[in-house]
């Protein structure tokens, strides 16, 4: 169940998430980020995306390692800037 759980990391872009009338679609609010160096990663992602109707552009694949830890230095190269840079080239910051 660890393991799954290390393959997918799922975001919300903001908005209102609960199912309220006039509330904004909680699929469209979120983001799925899945490690691509996980081999299984992708695949649970996509289901998980299908099951929510996570639009497939809010699917986002990071090259990470694939330990149970990792220092600071490589989550900032490696998860970090690489969501900014998703954020900011998707318009998805608010």
């Amino acid at each position: 169940m660890k393991r799954l759980l290390g393959l997918l990391i799922v975001l919300s872009l903001g908005g209102n998430t609960r199912p309220t009338e006039g509330a904004a679609d909680p699929a469209k609010a979120t983001i799925v980020v899945y490690n691509r160096s996980a081999p299984d990663a992708i695949a649970l992602a996509s289901f998980y995306a299908r099951a929510r109707q996570i639009p497939d552009d809010h699917l986002v694949g990071l090259e990470c390692s694939t330990e149970e830890e990792i220092s600071r230095e490589e989550y900032d190269t490696a998860i970090a800037e690489p969501l900014r840079k998703t954020f900011s080239d998707r318009n998805w910051w608010t």
